[in-house]
């Protein structure tokens, strides 16, 4: 399956876990609208693409987990910068 931009929506939501889940495609970039969100994992999965620029949103991101997916491109200057 692919990760479901209706998450986008979970304005409350602190913490998210989809890591080796098998899942492919796009990082969904409404994820960004995840305010509250501290804690992110989308790692071990099949996800291609850039890491959407709207994380840079997040700025209760305390931990983000990315690795073992085929993501490209560059880290976003404005998630770079958080805390």
């Amino acid at each position: 399956g692919t990760v479901p931009p209706s998450l986008g929506s979970l304005v409350s939501l602190v913490a998210l876990n989809l890591s080796w889940n098998h899942l492919r495609g796009q990082i969904p970039s409404r994820l960004g609208q995840i305010k509250d969100l501290s804690y992110l994992s989308l790692a071990g999965n099949n996800l291609v693409g850039p890491i959407p620029s709207s994380f840079g949103q997040l700025h209760s991101l305390e931990t983000l987990e990315l690795s073992s997916n085929s993501l490209s491109g560059e880290i976003p200057n404005n998630l770079v910068n958080l805390r």
